[in-house]
């Protein structure tokens, strides 16, 4: 039997720029920003993320410089030749969720998700991310609090 990787990435920080959308003829979104996390000794380490999907387009006005997010998904890597024809590598993650930690002038308080394609998602404010016309139902939480679940959608 084969021995099987795990390419995951699961990681809190903050945007550095505002985020970027393209749209291709495909039809398909690509949403591209920078984030900085902060180690513990102080130091920072950037990444690039990139945010595929439906969702794409209705999150970038909200990944705005300064505001936290916590993102779920792998590393890739990349080639691409540059201006001056050598060739260069890269890293980026490829962010299947992206939930927003604070407001874009405030600290924590609120969490929303949104993730990529079809994938059902909880907002604690009641409105709910992913794909379909599903109907969202209210139910408590462990804190207490009323959130809400969206059912996946069969495609």
């Amino acid at each position: 039997m084969a021995h099987v990787n795990i390419n995951r990435v699961v990681m809190t920080a903050n945007l550095t720029a505002d985020a970027e959308l393209r749209s291709f003829p495909s039809g398909a979104r690509l949403v591209t920003f920078r984030i900085a996390n902060n180690g513990l000794r102080g130091e920072a380490n950037f990444f690039d993320v990139e945010f595929w999907g439906e969702r794409a387009e209705k999150v970038v006005e909200y990944l705005t410089k300064g505001r936290a997010i916590a993102i779920d998904g792998r590393l890739q890597s990349k080639e691409w030749e540059a201006g001056d024809g050598t060739k260069r590598y890269g890293t980026c993650i490829v962010a299947d969720s992206v939930e927003f930690l604070s407001g874009p002038r405030e600290e924590a308080s609120t969490s929303k998700t949104a993730q990529r394609g079809g994938r059902s998602g909880t907002r604690s404010t009641g409105r709910t991310a992913g794909k379909g016309g599903s109907t969202a139902k209210g139910r408590k939480g462990s804190t207490g609090r009323t959130t809400r679940t969206r059912a996946r959608s069969k495609a």
